[in-house]
């Protein structure tokens, strides 16, 4: 386990050289994006007797969130290899917006194939009228008046709760998703390395590369972001269980440290498996930082055979 302790270290550390600059990037991206969410907003209230520019309006605002992600990824990716990376690398993948729209529709179309495998069994299982009134009455909620007989009414629905089953196929699609989201974290990476090869060749090279040492992935993954992980899980648990409001608005800050240590153990690991090392002068700088902290990942002719052999 020499190797794969070398890769989330150096992910750890260079997660905490980089925490300003990554941080800086994540509000930068998470902004915009939000601004872009309010323009779509918009364009949907004044075309809201159409179909389709309210649609269009909602899958052009998807596509600006995937280039903004990827270049999130693409900046991170860069600066764990401290190479030159810069602010405009955020915006580097709306250049190549038709390969960006393309991802976009097949991850749109996973999705809701993932979400749909999730939820077979409720369909024979669930009760679906129980869980539609509990879903139609929680959105309603807020519009009540206060001792109403409909707020009576609709704390009786909320009380009944939703069916398990409704609850165990939402738990599921969203491992599905995230699981989904581990195997194609590579996409931008070989997006920006290779500018030529189209969409599919794109994605299958890059779900290989992550399956073929899937369980060594998932455990650099995992070990990258055990501590911030830990972190927003008790936030979860102040805010759904014991209450405590005011630590809502550190949800937000947690989950933009958890995607991007996540990023950073994406980086090293992909690093490795493609036998990327660091430059002399580079390596010169690591090389004087504690070896407690930080071990140099050595060249090798074949990395991804090394990772099977152990």
């Amino acid at each position: 386990m020499k190797n794969l302790k070398s890769i989330y270290l150096s992910a750890s550390l260079s997660f905490k050289i980089n925490l300003f600059k990554s941080m800086f990037a994540f509000l930068l991206a998470s902004f915009l994006t939000g601004m872009a969410n309010v323009l779509c907003s918009f364009i949907m209230i004044l075309t809201s007797k159409t179909l389709i520019l309210p649609f269009c309006s909602m899958f052009v605002l998807l596509v600006v969130n995937t280039a903004l992600t990827f270049g999130l990824q693409l900046l991170i990716y860069l600066l764990y290899k401290r190479e030159n990376a810069i602010l405009g690398h955020l915006f580097y993948f709306f250049k190549d917006i038709k390969r960006i729209f393309i991802i976009t529709l097949f991850q749109l179309a996973s999705y809701f194939v993932l979400i749909f495998l999730a939820f077979i069994p409720y369909f024979f299982l669930g009760n679906a009228n129980q869980d539609f009134n509990f879903i139609q009455t929680l959105l309603n909620l807020s519009l009540l008046e206060p001792n109403s007989p409909e707020l009576i009414l609709a704390e009786e629905v909320l009380a009944k709760g939703i069916s398990s089953w409704f609850f165990i196929s939402t738990l599921l699609s969203v491992i599905l998703i995230l699981f989904f989201t581990v195997i194609t974290s590579f996409i931008p990476f070989k997006l920006f390395e290779n500018s030529e090869k189209s969409v599919l060749k794109i994605i299958v090279e890059s779900v290989k590369l992550s399956t073929s040492s899937l369980i060594k992935f998932l455990y650099v993954c995992f070990m990258s972001i055990r501590w911030i992980l830990l972190v927003f899980v008790l936030c979860l648990v102040a805010v759904f269980i014991l209450k405590i409001n005011f630590i809502t608005t550190m949800l937000s800050f947690v989950l933009g440290l958890l995607m991007i240590c996540f990023y950073f153990g994406c980086s090293a690991f992909y690093c490795y498996k493609v036998g990327f090392v660091f430059s002399s002068k580079n390596e010169e700088e690591v090389l004087s930082l504690p070896e407690s902290e930080f071990q140099i990942i050595e060249e090798d002719e074949n990395p991804s055979e090394k990772l099977e052999d152990e």
